[in-house]
């Protein structure tokens, strides 16, 4: 029985779903994980920068849940160089990268079975992050890596089955970022390949080589039995369940609650992620009002990094910033021509919204993936769907994608000075490489600053700064004609939020 979990929280539900399974299985049970464990929540920040436990709390979670094996993923070294391996060294069990000059291969064996399971992270995180938060490290193309060490494994081990466990997605994305469908088809060596990073729960079959990506956040895990006779892999997508949490004895309890608790500030008004995907929202404008208070740019672009996060009005606490913003990133400032701006927001709402030719159609791009498959939700991520703050535009849905988006600015400039947070700003989602048609070296010349600080610093000291946060709309965008899209924007909050 294999069981791999990708996710950044929800330790307590994936414990229980272990206990649970080891009581099934015992010691035939192999658990692994997907990478992204030590960034996403008040705790993960908590181990990583502010307690200076012996041993990395997060470490010490996952030790006592007892994952056999995992993968390095992007936000673990976004953690930095000092957290990440101090994590790796606490762990009691290979954390793998094998294209990042880490522990390559780990060989376990169960009922007779050798299984070898060899870990890849995508190598593209050169270009999302700092050298600083990764030196030391390197990082090589993920199909050159796996067939070096495949015929290695394949030389000292002999196993009886070969695993990848890949932290990149099935494919697309930069040159090279997610290569799992393009190993399956080149290397058929492959028994199983688990594999996270684009956050979509899938299982593929390519030539015999199941594929299998269990999601993120740790919703849900893939959950692969094996036939010791056969050799035969079967494999399902196993929704995990908040009712039966397993309590995790949490390395210095008190600490972590007395920080999660301490007083950051207080807000007026109560903010709605669900606002932000049918027109300017006061949520996504608190964020483009620091990104351009901390910058001085002429324009800001962010979007919906949660889906559906709600905040209400009243005090705020540590945990209600990680609640607004989960990530490390920084805020780049770019040099943008209006065009830039203008085919980025057309590769954004080619991302969020449908053609319409009435008010019956659907205003987003919608698909059955909530709840199972059962019910209707965005079809991509929410985290590319950038907007855009300083700069009025409307979104012309009744066009096709691609020609939707007509500006309005105040004054024609050469150049505007565009803040937009590190991943996007570095080439992730592919927003600016593909939507503005930039290389990753252009790109990165078309950086004018860079902050000494993550988004999350500026954001609690916006609101220290205050005696209380007066949310207010002011980015100046909307959807036409409004006529028919204001009809289907409504029908559609409902199909997919209910309200």
């Amino acid at each position: 029985m294999l069981s791999s979990v990708d996710g950044r929280g929800g330790m307590d539900c994936v414990a229980s779903y272990v206990h649970e399974c080891r009581q099934l299985w015992g010691e035939s049970l192999i658990v692994t994980d997907g990478g992204d464990v030590l960034q996403g929540s008040p705790y993960t920040y908590y181990y990583n920068n502010v307690c200076g436990m012996e041993r990395h709390g997060i470490a010490t979670l996952m030790n006592g849940i007892g994952y056999d094996a995992s993968v390095l993923g992007n936000h673990d070294v976004e953690a930095g160089v000092a957290s990440c391996r101090r994590w790796m060294d606490d762990c009691r069990h290979p954390v793998l990268a094998a294209n990042a000059g880490i522990t390559p291969y780990t060989v376990i064996e169960r009922c007779g079975v050798r299984i070898a399971i060899l870990g890849l992270i995508t190598p593209v995180i050169v270009h999302w992050l700092h050298p600083h938060l990764w030196e030391g490290m390197t990082f090589t193309d993920m199909l050159g890596s796996a067939r070096h060490w495949i015929a290695e494994i394949k030389k000292e081990i002999m196993p009886d089955m070969i695993v990848g466990l890949f932290h990149s997605g099935w494919s697309g994305g930069l040159d090279g970022e997610n290569m799992t469908h393009a190993i399956a088809e080149q290397m058929p060596e492959f028994n199983l390949i688990l594999y996270g990073h684009d956050h979509h729960p899938a299982v593929h079959d390519v030539g015999g080589t199941l594929c299998v990506n269990p999601g993120a956040l740790a919703m849900s895990v893939a959950e692969m039995t094996l036939d010791t006779e056969t050799k035969e892999v079967s494999a399902r997508i196993v929704r995990l369940s908040s009712a039966t949490k397993r309590l995790l004895a949490i390395p210095d309890l008190p600490g972590v609650e007395r920080w999660m608790n301490s007083h950051v500030g207080f807000l007026a008004e109560a903010l709605d992620e669900r606002d932000a995907y049918f027109g300017p929202s006061s949520f996504i404008d608190l964020f483009h009002k620091v990104q351009l208070e901390v910058t001085g740019a002429d324009a800001s672009f962010f979007s919906p990094v949660s889906f559906d996060t709600q905040i209400p009005r009243g005090e705020v606490d540590m945990r209600t910033i990680f609640r607004l913003y989960r990530f490390e990133t920084s805020i780049y400032t770019l040099r943008l021509t209006l065009d830039e701006v203008r085919r980025v927001l057309e590769k954004s709402y080619s991302l969020w919204c449908c053609q319409m030719t009435s008010q019956d159609d659907h205003a987003l791009l919608l698909e059955k993936n909530l709840d199972d498959g059962t019910r209707l939700g965005l079809k991509h991520i929410s985290l590319n769907m950038l907007s855009l703050a300083g700069i009025r535009y409307t979104v012309d849905l009744s066009k096709s994608a691609g020609e939707r988006v007509a500006m309005y600015p105040s004054e024609e400039r050469e150049y505007y000075k565009v803040a937009i947070n590190s991943y996007h700003g570095n080439g992730g989602g592919d927003m600016l490489t593909d939507g503005a048609s930039m290389s990753l070296r252009e790109l990165s010349e078309r950086v004018v600053s860079i902050t000494p600080h993550g988004l999350r610093h500026y954001l609690i000291e916006h609101f220290r700064s205050k005696d209380v946060v007066e949310p207010e709309i002011f980015s100046d965008w909307r959807f036409v004609p409004s006529d028919m899209t204001a009809v289907a924007l409504a029908k559609d909050r409902h199909i997919v939020f209910g309200c």
